[in-house]
């Protein structure tokens, strides 16, 4: 299959939980499935890494960066830059690391992001890309979204997502971003935010999936432990509802 079979996009508002909700995704697909699972963290802005890993060691991170100033991108290229988890080898994350940022690396086209994809997709069943909000200023972004097999919205019922969207929602559909089976999910990130996630809906659409607030993700988003599994059973629930969404092509 080519990247085109493998590619799950998740895009969203800035804050929205894109990257929280790619990894626990990543995760499920892996354990659901069996599948070799990948996540790319496409922010070079914030890099995800230290985020998601604070207690590893600088020399355990690697980055996209290096793959991508390549002249030629080989899987074997894509395994040396992953970072993964004991007993959990066909799960990898590939991202920036620490002190990285848009002057860290050459300029690249989408002539180079399809080799990387295309590389992945030799030794990755899925390949969940964690999306930056704003595609035009990302390259894999913009080839990630315009490729995807199956494409997730993620919404926060806040004003400042409101706002995002009645910009931005034109233009990502115009853009050939967001394609008319796109799942909308609708995050919970505060206890306080539970009961204005209907009135957010009324702004945003449609939601086919609401992911509940977590405190047990909120702890382990504190301890820098999000890429263990979480024992939720409400919050895996609707995370397992957006696994065979993929699974499905996109039908929730």
């Amino acid at each position: 299959m080519s990247y085109k079979d493998k590619i799950i996009a998740v895009w969203g508002s800035p804050r929205s939980g894109k990257t929280a909700f790619s990894l626990k995704l990543g995760q499920t697909l892996y354990e659901k499935t069996r599948a070799a699972v990948i996540v790319l963290f496409c922010d070079i802005t914030t890099p995800a890494l230290p985020i998601l890993f604070p207690n590893h060691k600088a020399t355990e991170l690697y980055s996209v960066g290096t793959v991508l100033s390549k002249t030629d991108i080989f899987a074997n290229d894509i395994v040396s830059n992953l970072i993964t988890v004991k007993e959990r080898a066909d799960l990898g994350f590939l991202g920036y690391k620490n002190k990285e940022n848009k002057y860290s690396f050459p300029e690249y086209d989408a002539a180079k992001a399809s080799e990387l994809f295309t590389a992945i997709s030799e030794i990755a069943d899925y390949i969940v890309v964690d999306c930056e909000s704003v595609p035009t200023s990302s390259v894999l972004t913009d080839f990630a979204l315009k490729n995807a097999r199956a494409t997730f919205k993620l919404c926060t019922p806040e004003l400042s997502c409101i706002g995002f969207y009645q910009s931005q929602n034109s233009i990502m559909i115009a853009g050939g971003y967001l394609p008319e089976k796109t799942v909308t999910v609708m995050n919970i990130p505060s206890i306080d935010l539970s009961m204005l996630a209907s009135d957010a809906g009324t702004h945003i659409g449609k939601i086919d999936i609401t992911l509940p607030y977590s405190q047990s993700i909120r702890d382990q988003y504190l301890e820098g432990r999000l890429y263990m599994p979480t024992h939720d059973r409400k919050y895996m629930q609707a995370i397992e509802k957006a696994a065979e969404a993929v699974r499905k092509d996109g039908a929730v």
